[in-house]
């Protein structure tokens, strides 16, 4: 039994929608169980590096929820006083 967490994220080039984008789905494995979900995003086919799992983009898509927010100095300066 593997104790172990993994996560990647894939594209379903099989189930474009009606303006070709193809879903993002996220595969995570935890202890050798394996589910799978669609995190409700859409990604043009060619803007996907398959082997990386990841997309390239030229702009921030201001609704994603992955786009970086300004960091706190706790997050960035080790020397912070906790």
């Amino acid at each position: 039994m593997n104790n172990g967490l993994h996560l990647s994220f894939q594209v379903k080039f099989s189930k474009k929608n009606k303006s070709g984008k193809v879903p993002i789905y996220v595969r995570l494995t935890v202890n050798d169980v394996r589910t799978e979900f669609s995190i409700k995003r859409y990604i043009e086919p060619e803007k996907w590096i398959i082997k990386a799992e990841i997309g390239k983009s030229t702009q921030i898509d201001p609704r994603s929820p992955l786009k970086s927010a300004p960091l706190s100095p706790e997050q960035t300066d080790p020397l912070w006083p906790a």
